[in-house]
């Protein structure tokens, strides 16, 4: 009967059997005085040298990892015929009882998983020897386990009662084999072998750990002696490169033996095509002689720009499975690679050529929306060719016009543009958008074009889903059969809202994008509210779809040149910047950008426009004519407290942009530059807190001077405005004394003021952190009105404001020098007390 692992620690091994480096060889008598005395001696050296004792002198680690499919005839505690068991050996043998390994000791890789102790169960921790069955159950295939783990959190022991050391890193990760086959001794004869598959990895398992085995071949004779080793019970056998008629013998020392013979297997891949085109799928059939084998299909490309493709397919009863990997798009050589997973065995299928020769344009977006008297914007994307058709519209729509496109650059793409505000007869609607400095411009050819309405201002496109066709080649027949088929959806456009927004003035180079822009907004910088002081930026918010288009048909070198004429001479729509508190008597004042070097930045897609506007240099008018600018002398200035409307009005234009006027408007008032500093902030603390409030932007930047005399010193710190235009910062002030006189003074953009302050002593309830509360109002600060907030466009959901973290750096901090002679913070007396302190706990430390 074979020796269990249960009754193992009551047989002695047979003379001869037990390999060198057995766990029992390690605790003779002699062994443990060689370790007895290497221990003391160690201590003895750490006692005196200093030198650091380990952590332990044998911890456990894993020395071995197979992973196998458990069957019938060998017992393995905790698992069933069919589960996969993960067998890890240990360098020594573990604790049986309390300090036993648990699941929660291990984790374990298996393809790109890690699993946790979750997901498996632990067997044979109580046996008290060095191996530990970890079961993985019947959902994971042996042959994918890649990697045991022992955790950070381990803490079980040997039975010497060494700990294993969580902290030892790499020995604690071992490679697991995984194997396909499983081979049990007693479980077949000579006469009736197992049969496994060739080639293949093979885990021939006895029932005993330590065991001595000798392979016999029928072909080679003696093949090898080897043992299972420490912990183990498992002999991993690969089956590759064998005489494929051969028979093999596994005789265990002192067990059953183990026989098996093999079945070579086959496996193939074949291509369904070895030319196909962007219209036809990458396949390709996979056939095994041995059905239910899973195998990784892998297709690759010696292009770099390719990405490599995987699928996992298993074969059928008829021992095939087919693959597919879809169209492709590439112009490339795929090649695929079958591999049988349990066995390793690799095939590879003949090169397949995917050609995409065939010319073909398709359209980057389905559907277009785009406001009534907006630009569509159609992307046509190219492929073995420059040019395409692109058929917009229909009879039944009252507007058709076929374009042909000529990408200029090579980019395979261009971008068709349809003003609607222009859409007539003409073909004037149609344009491209400009390629990349530097590039070829792309082009377009207008074929012919019908419309029964006028375009511009007289008569407008109706909202309508219009029809578009593309296909590649010039002049082609894009409406009878188009490679692909869209529409731009023209919806109604609006006049929307006007908000008005503050910011420094060093931001007024800043803002020249609509990215810019939102940026700003995000970041805190360009904030709706509150009173535009004179010098910083008033920009003016409109939310209006629907220009686009008649904002790109206006002369003008740029936006802003555009904008202040559509609102201006072309009649489209007008823009003013009005004084609502005139005195009695007096025209209104104006503030006119468009006079002045005002920015305007478009957003045309999302339907907003800023108007970016220094209040310190703006020009201003006397509104003495019509309501609005006419060319009236600019000879007015701006006054703190003056209020403002900000008004945008869309001109009636039956048929076309609006039926009646369309107005939307917001007010904003004015404030001198101006910083009131709290008067009772300082204290004589590490971190006395100035503060103050201001009319300047949010956002801007101020630089904090505290400066003094008797001894002289100066601090220096940089704090930004937050969005409740409040400032704080913290200055050393802990080696001033009470009742000082120091001088305060803040430089901003365009912005110097010096106060005088005094330092107060420092209360028993104060503390550092406290904020003092401002308490002198700015007197030129106009009272504010609620900002009124566009609604968010698809690209422009605002961010939380964030407050600005101040910066500071000191620019003198002088040393009070000691005047007992004592170092800094230390007496003689607390000196000495201290080496004695240190003296005893090194004391203690050594004795225990």
């Amino acid at each position: 009967m074979p020796i269990r692992r249960s009754d193992r620690s009551r047989a002695d091994p047979p003379s001869g059997n037990r390999p060198p480096g057995d766990a029992t060889s390690a605790r003779s008598p002699l062994r443990r005085a060689l370790a007895a005395a290497l221990a003391v001696v160690v201590v003895a050296s750490a006692l005196v040298g200093g030198v650091p004792l380990p952590a332990s002198a044998a911890a456990p680690t894993p020395s071995k990892a197979v992973a196998f499919t458990a069957g019938p005839t060998v017992a393995l505690p905790g698992a069933a015929a069919g589960d996969t068991v993960v067998e890890v050996a240990f360098n020594d043998d573990l604790d049986g009882g309390g300090n036993a390994p648990t699941a929660d000791d291990f984790r374990v890789k298996v393809g790109p998983r890690l699993l946790d102790s979750s997901a498996f169960a632990v067997g044979g921790t109580g046996d008290g020897d060095a191996q530990v069955l970890l079961n993985l159950g019947t959902v994971v295939d042996p042959w994918n386990v890649s990697r045991v783990n022992v955790t950070e959190t381990a803490d079980f022991e040997s039975t010497g009662g060494d700990a294993v050391d969580p902290t030892a890193g790499r020995p604690l990760n071992r490679s697991v084999v995984g194997t396909g086959e499983t081979v049990e001794a007693g479980g077949n004869s000579w006469f009736r072998p197992a049969t496994v598959t060739r080639p293949s990895t093979v885990a021939v398992v006895t029932d005993d750990l330590d065991t001595d085995l000798t392979v016999n071949s029928t072909v080679e004779g003696f093949v090898a002696s080897r043992s299972t080793g420490t912990g183990s019970q498992v002999h991993v056998l690969d089956t590759g490169g064998r005489p494929a008629n051969e028979r093999l013998s596994v005789a265990f020392d002192g067990g059953d033996d183990a026989f098996l013979r093999y079945r070579q297997l086959d496996l193939s891949i074949r291509p369904r095509a070895v030319f196909i085109d962007g219209d036809e799928p990458l396949t390709a059939t996979v056939r095994s002689n041995v059905a239910g084998r899973t195998v990784r299909v892998i297709a690759t490309s010696s292009d770099d720009d390719v990405d490599r493709l995987v699928r996992h397919v298993v074969t059928g009863g008829d021992g095939t499975a087919e693959v597919s990997f879809g169209p492709r798009s590439e112009d490339a050589n795929f090649t695929m690679t079958a591999t049988d997973l349990r066995s390793g065995l690799r095939a590879v299928a003949t090169e397949v050529n995917v050609d995409n020769d065939p010319a073909s344009a398709a359209l980057g977006r389905t559907t277009v929306p785009v406001a009534r008297g907006d630009v569509a914007n159609l992307t046509v994307e190219l492929d073995e060719t420059d040019e395409a058709t692109v058929a917009l519209g229909s009879a039944d729509a009252g507007y058709e016009a076929n374009v042909t496109v000529t990408d200029g650059n090579g980019d395979g793409e261009v971008v068709l543009q349809w003003n609607t505000y222009l859409a007539d007869g003409s073909g004037a609607a149609f344009s491209v958008a400009p390629t990349d400095r530097g590039d070829d411009p792309d082009d377009l050819t207008v074929e012919n074009a019908s419309s029964s309405v006028a375009g511009g201002l007289t008569d407008l496109v109706d909202p309508y889903v219009y029809d578009v066709r593309v296909k590649p080649g010039a002049g082609s027949a894009a409406r009878v059969a188009p490679d692909d088929v869209g529409g731009v959806d023209v919806r109604e456009r609006s006049t929307d809202a006007v908000a008005v927004r503050t910011a420094p003035g060093s931001l007024a180079d800043d803002l020249t994008s609509p990215g810019d822009v939102r940026s700003r907004i995000a970041d805190g910088n360009l904030t709706p509210g509150g009173p535009v002081a004179v010098g910083d930026l008033l920009v003016v918010e409109v939310g209006a779809t629907g220009l686009g288009g008649a904002l790109a048909a206006q002369p003008g070198a740029d936006d802003t040149d555009r904008f202040f004429e559509l609102t201006g001479a072309a009649g489209v729509a007008d823009f003013t910047l009005r004084q609502v508190d005139a005195p009695a008597n007096a025209n209104p004042k104006l503030l006119v950008p468009e006079a002045g070097d005002a920015t305007v930045v478009a957003d045309e897609p999302n339907g907003t426009y800023w108007v970016v506007v220094d209040a310190g240099t703006v020009p201003v008018a006397r509104d003495a004519g019509d309501y609005g600018y006419d060319a009236e002398p600019t000879t007015a200035d701006v006054a703190a407290g003056d209020r403002f409307e900000a008004n945008l009005t869309v001109l009636e234009h039956p048929d076309s942009l609006a039926e009646a006027p369309e107005t939307v408007t917001a007010e904003f008032g004015t404030a001198d530059r101006s910083v009131t500093v709290a008067d009772d902030a300082l204290r004589p603390t590490a971190n006395a807190t100035v503060a103050g409030e201001t009319t300047l932007a949010p956002g801007t930047a101020l630089d904090v001077f505290v400066s003094g005399s008797a001894p002289s010193f100066a601090r220096k710190r940089v704090v930004r405005v937050d969005a409740d235009r409040r400032f704080a910062t913290t200055v050393d002030l802990s080696d001033r004394g009470p009742n000082e006189s120091v001088t305060v003074r803040v430089r901003g953009d365009d912005f110097d003021d010096t106060v005088d302050r005094q330092i107060r002593a420092a209360s028993a309830t104060a503390t550092s952190t406290a904020t003092p509360t401002p308490t002198a109002t700015p007197t030129a600060t106009a009272t504010p009105t609620a900002a009124t907030t566009l609604s968010p466009t698809p690209t422009a959901t605002p961010m939380p404001t964030q407050t600005p973290t101040a910066t500071s750096t000191d620019a003198e901090t002088p040393t009070r020098t000691p005047t007992d002679g004592s170092a800094p913070g230390f007496g003689p007396l607390v000196a000495v007390l201290a080496l004695v302190a240190f003296a005893g706990v090194t004391l203690v430390r050594r004795r225990h």
